[in-house]
């Protein structure tokens, strides 16, 4: 990729034999259609890569390509070295040693101090603090409160010059949703697997949608949403006897002793992880309804410290809910609307952010359970996916079931960013409340 595309090549580039071998002939046969230089193939980075994937979507891959360079390049109030030291905090929530040695790189690159890899305990005391929020995020933005940014700002309190700055802390929840999700796509599509007996998979078929059949899945929902337009029905909950939450499983005991030492790791609590909302042990977080704090209320928030990082994702979000083909396999001149509304309102209510107003039951007409295994190991567990992809969504053009890992990128980073942007809220009015504002919401 060349520099035109707003990034610098680094001195971390990916080995021609090092690259995934699924990846490295998807990215072959891309090189053919779309004239790139196959001499250009072994020189891309991970950030470079993923781009490659989501160029498919250009629309898509200009805002996600300018959100990456605002965060990592441009103007801001953390130097380069640590946005990529926090880069690798969020990559190695998920284990995903592709995106951690990548950002080791550009950290040091950036003249980022190489004790700090060392481990949390070696860098600056701050970014041990941050890395409370950064497994939130990762796991169970549920648990994002006031008290929290509270305790990240520190503004009033003795230990303030340890702690960060309103807009550093903005900057720091979008770094890391960006890596979180960025990890995800990876994962979905299999393109950091280096498993050589891959090759045996038909991987020409990727992006090949000529090849595409029809099948029985596809006929399906067709008929479901069909049925659907001819019989309005009421908003169910989620917690009604029809509606399957299934999937991804939460995580079991580590099979292995925990180091009861921090020394050396670059994100604390490895073992900590998402766990189901319905089953979460703090009773106290109530469930969070959209009706109450939307979107719009939550960039309000963001951007007054990061517009520009802000309005990159606002541009995601509204082309994602606008973007369709209007096709579904080799089925054309369809409204797949109900479809992505599905897979969206599947995936915030995961990360406990409720629609009343939508019938959940939908997600079990529309999606069978391999497909709904899939999009929450995919935003929940991303380092069990490997070629998972390749066994559902049946029918389905592999450019749409991109679409639909990309549906699930947006989805989980408008979760992340709600509980965040509902805590700086509440932050707010917390701290504003004697000069006669408003209470908090929660």
């Amino acid at each position: 990729m060349s520099d035109q595309n707003g990034f610098y090549i680094v001195s971390f580039l990916v080995r021609f034999d090092a690259l995934p071998i699924n990846s490295l002939i998807f990215l072959l046969i891309m090189a053919t259609k779309r004239k790139v230089e196959v001499s250009q193939i072994k020189h891309l980075t991970p950030l470079d890569l993923v781009l490659e994937f989501t160029s498919v979507h250009p629309v898509f891959h200009e805002s996600f390509k300018s959100l990456c360079n605002t965060i990592f390049t441009h103007s801001g109030p953390f130097c380069l070295a640590h946005r990529h030291y926090i880069a690798i905090m969020a990559a190695t929530r998920h284990n995903c040693d592709f995106l951690v040695e990548y950002h080791k790189a550009m950290y040091l690159r950036c003249n980022g101090d190489s004790e700090w890899l060392k481990g949390l305990n070696h860098a600056d005391i701050r970014f041990g603090l941050l890395d409370e929020l950064n497994r939130y995020m990762a796991h169970q933005p549920w648990m994002i409160s006031a008290d929290l940014i509270q305790k990240l700002v520190g503004r009033g309190t003795p230990d303030a010059e340890k702690t960060f700055t309103l807009t550093e802390l903005n900057h720091a929840a979008i770094i890391m949703s960006v890596v979180h999700n960025m990890v995800s796509f990876i994962r979905a599509i299999n393109l950091d697997n280096k498993q050589i007996e891959l090759v045996a998979v038909s991987l020409e078929r990727f992006y090949d949608d000529d090849a595409v059949t029809s099948s029985c899945e596809v006929e399906k929902i067709l008929n479901h949403m069909d049925r659907m337009d001819k019989f309005v029905t009421k908003p169910t909950s989620p917690n009604c006897a029809s509606f399957d939450l299934t999937g991804g499983e939460s995580p079991e005991s580590p099979s292995e002793e925990e180091d009861s030492s921090n020394d050396g790791l670059l994100s604390f609590q490895p073992q900590y992880g998402y766990v189901d909302f319905q089953k979460r042990s703090d009773k106290n977080v109530k469930d969070f309804k959209i009706h109450e704090f939307t979107w719009d209320h939550s960039f309000n928030v963001i951007s007054e410290f990061a517009y520009e990082s802000a309005s990159s994702v606002d541009a995601m979000i509204d082309h994602i809910h606008k973007l369709t083909y209007n096709f579904i396999g080799k089925f054309g001149d369809i409204d797949t609307t109900k479809y992505r509304l599905a897979v969206w309102n599947y995936i915030q209510l995961i990360f406990g952010i409720k629609h009343d107003d939508y019938n959940y039951s939908n997600t079990n007409l529309l999606m069978d359970r391999q497909t709904k295994t899939y999009i929450k190991n995919t935003a929940c567990f991303p380092q069990r996916v490997n070629d998972d992809y390749l066994r559902c969504m049946h029918g389905f053009k592999d450019s749409e079931k991109l679409h639909v890992v990309i549906i699930v990128f947006v989805a989980r980073m408008e979760s992340q960013l709600l509980h965040f942007g509902r805590a700086l809220c509440n932050y707010n009015s917390r701290t504003m409340a004697k000069k006669g504002y408003r209470r908090p919401l929660d």
